[in-house]
């Protein structure tokens, strides 16, 4: 049985040095209407889903690059506010 989820936003990052890629993302998203929020860096994105190494939690060992991201729900132990602040961003997209 295939199950599809609807995600609730796409995170892209802009240094993707594939432009095809990007206008395909771009492409599947609008699509389907669902907003694409564009980020900068793809460290940065890396970070976010927990791909890079970290010795500690105040030192980074080595970046990992992310190209995009499709977020379907909330994890467990964000809080209200972090929320609303993301959803907040996501509607003025």
């Amino acid at each position: 049985m295939f199950i599809c989820f609807k995600p609730k936003f796409v995170v892209l990052a802009e240094d993707c040095s594939e432009a095809s890629y990007k206008k395909l993302v771009i492409a599947l998203a609008k699509e389907n209407n669902i907003p694409v929020w564009k980020i900068d860096k793809g460290e940065i994105l890396g970070d976010w889903i927990g791909i890079s190494k970290y010795l500690n939690k105040a030192k980074k060992v080595k970046s990992r690059k992310c190209s995009s991201l499709a977020v379907i729900d909330f994890a467990i132990d964000i809080g209200e506010g972090e929320k609303k602040m993301i959803e907040d961003k996501v509607k003025a997209l």
